[in-house]
């Protein structure tokens, strides 16, 4: 970020490479903060709230127009104020906080969200129907119900949820075409998945328990998967035809590859060798390097979260 100015008591306002205008916020509020953000020369688009007292965050609102990102790394005195900035299109909440009662139906124009799950999301998130793209770090769910339908989401990503166990009530993420689950320790059930129509991109990593993922099989319009854990086998990877990247990190009973030639459609894949494996890692990329799939630009475009940002 390249600083513009520095503010008392405690603020930096700079910009960032993606052009947005932050303004960094910590102990609280000032006059001079409140008269730079009314002079003609702010052009702050973006609030990260930091340590201090935030008791007066409603002062903030009369820029509301203005503001369309919006971090939080610190404890509100009142949450719900969040739910005044309608401009929002972007809104990071970077801990675990209580009474975060943020009614995200008001917020009709925000469409990504990283977040701890905090206190009233089961009430409140999903009431929002604008999202596109949601991280969420310590949902505490046993199933995917807590979402709700979320109907224009089409990025979500599930960090360290180590409460689930099903992704049952994901199906109704109707239009969702990337899923992530990383560090879900007690995910066993991905059956949902099969429901979903425009799954293009799913990865299951760190997700510790013996699964049984041949139910993903089923799969239509999958393009590319990551697959983590213990597991029989991957033969079964040969019946979704769609598939043309492959990564996977797992302990396999059988660790028979052979069938990873046997895929016409494939064009990447990526694994650590390993003792039981019958095909190393070189070879079977030195095999699709000569098919003309040059391995190291598939590997620098693989989907990614972040993607729906753009």
């Amino acid at each position: 970020m390249i600083i513009i100015n520095k503010l008392k008591p405690n603020c930096v306002v700079g910009k960032t490479t993606a052009g947005s205008v932050r303004m960094i916020l910590k102990e609280g509020l000032s006059n001079e903060i409140i008269d730079y953000l009314r002079s003609p020369e702010s052009e702050v688009d973006y609030f990260d709230i930091e340590f201090g007292n935030w008791s007066d965050l409603e002062r903030l609102l009369e820029f509301k127009n203005k503001i369309n990102k919006l971090s939080v790394s610190e404890e509100l005195t009142d949450w719900s104020v969040i739910s005044k900035f309608t401009e929002l299109k972007k809104l990071t909440i970077d801990a675990k906080f209580k009474n975060c009662n943020i009614d995200f139906s008001k917020l009709k124009k925000l469409k990504h969200m990283q977040t701890y799950w905090n206190d009233s999301y089961d009430k409140y998130l999903k009431g929002n129907k604008t999202l596109k793209t949601l991280f969420i770090t310590n949902y505490q769910g046993e199933n995917m119900s807590l979402l709700g339908d979320m109907e224009n989401l089409q990025y979500l990503e599930l960090y360290r949820s180590r409460k689930l166990k099903s992704l049952q009530g994901i199906e109704k993420i109707k239009n969702l075409n990337f899923f992530e689950a990383n560090g879900c320790s007690k995910l066993t059930d991905v059956s949902a998945l099969t429901s979903l129509k425009k799954l293009k991109a799913l990865s299951l990593s760190n997700c510790t328990k013996n699964n049984d993922y041949e139910i993903l099989k089923q799969l239509r319009v999958i393009d590319e998967m990551y697959l983590g854990g213990e597991l029989n086998s991957l033969k079964w990877i040969t019946s979704i035809k769609t598939l043309t990247r492959l990564k996977f990190d797992c302990k396999l009973v059988n660790g028979d590859l052979s069938f990873l030639y046997d895929m016409p459609e494939l064009k990447h894949v990526r694994f650590n060798n390993k003792r039981n494996y019958t095909v190393k890692i070189a070879d079977i990329q030195s095999y699709l390097e000569d098919k003309g799939y040059d391995q190291k630009e598939f590997r620098r475009t693989s989907a990614a979260f972040y993607d729906g940002y753009n």
